[in-house]
Formats: C-alpha cells, sequence, structure tokens
C-alpha cells in the first residue's frame, strides 16, 4: 500500500471531505486509529507514521492554550494533576458533539469519549476520566 493510501485510510472522512476532529462521523474507527498512533510511539503496526521528533514535538510544552500547556496538537498534563502519571490528550466538538481523549504511553494506556451533549459532554468525559484514569493508573 502506497504511503498516501496508508495516511488516508487514517484520516476523518466527512461527506467526502476532510472534517475536523470534532466531526462525528467515522470518529470511532479514526480514533482508535489515532490512539494506536499515539500509543505507539507515532508508530502504526511496525509503520511509522509520524517522525520521532515530530511525536517528541506533541509531547514537549511547546506554548499554553487557554492558559494550559500544549505541545503540537496535543496537551500536556500536569503529573501532579493525573495520578503522578504524564497524560496528553485533546478535546474536540461540534454542534452538539463533545469528543475528548487522554492517553499515558509509559502506561500504554488510552480514552475516549464521545458525547452528544456540548454542555455536559465535557462534565461527563471529566467524571468518566477520574474514575477510569484514577482506578488503571492507580493499579501497579
Amino acid at each position: 500500500m502506497s504511503e498516501r493510501r496508508y495516511l488516508d485510510r487514517f484520516a476523518i472522512e466527512y461527506t467526502g471531505k476532510r472534517g475536523a476532529c470534532g466531526t462525528v462521523p467515522g470518529a470511532v474507527a479514526t480514533g482508535r486509529h489515532r490512539r494506536r498512533l499515539l500509543l505507539g510511539g507515532g508508530s502504526i503496526d511496525g509503520k511509522r507514521i509520524v517522525s520521532e521528533a515530530g511525536f517528541q514535538q506533541m509531547q514537549t510544552k511547546l506554548t499554553r492554550v487557554y492558559e494550559e500547556p500544549y505541545g503540537l496538537g496535543l496537551w500536556v498534563f500536569n503529573p501532579k494533576d493525573t495520578y503522578g502519571t504524564q497524560l496528553y490528550g485533546h478535546p474536540g466538538g461540534v454542534d452538539g458533539f463533545n469528543a475528548d481523549f487522554a492517553f499515558a504511553p509509559a502506561r500504554k494506556l488510552g480514552f475516549a469519549i464521545l458525547t452528544n451533549s456540548s454542555d455536559a459532554g465535557a462534565t461527563l468525559y471529566d467524571a468518566t476520566a477520574k474514575i477510569v484514569f484514577g482506578h488503571l493508573l492507580l493499579q501497579p
């Protein structure tokens, strides 16, 4: 498979056009591949998709967005706030839908939640993430 077709296979499709991360059609399947890519350090099934340097920039605090540390497309969470484990993630949303994900590369653990509520979606994600990550990250 050509590299271009390989990359296209993981792109979000929305009515034949590329959509923002908040678009819902294809979000579950594409999100699964995105989490595999992130947990794989920029590779899927042994094929490098994001260079090592590029992947490192994603996890490096480069600027601040909404007063929070931000890498190249990912928020960089403070381990003090995440059970002592380094987490990265990104929220998204569009027209009444909310999507959030976070991952802990050192633990090979990722979590995503998609909701059909912009207002309650973030609150639901925060509560669910605390339960899921709290339980999993506190495990040896």
